[in-house]
């Protein structure tokens, strides 16, 4: 059996009413899928998560500097 990609690094963590995993930076459609979608589907999710994920942190971090 041949091994998938993940970008998995096994701090997985999805915020109550966000959509993204804060250790790697997928939907969590993405993570459900990821297992059934092709090599190629995630060899092609797989550069954005990066920044992504930097910018899901910086607009967290945004929203709670605006909180009273």
């Amino acid at each position: 059996m041949e091994r998938i990609t993940t970008p998995c690094i096994n701090f997985c963590w999805i915020e109550p009413g966000e959509d993204i995993c804060e250790g790697c930076g997928r939907t969590r459609a993405e993570v459900a899928q990821w297992c059934f979608i092709s090599e190629d589907e995630r060899r092609a999710i797989m550069p954005a998560l990066k920044d992504r994920l930097a910018k899901w942190k910086a607009d967290r971090a945004a929203k709670q500097e605006t909180v009273p």
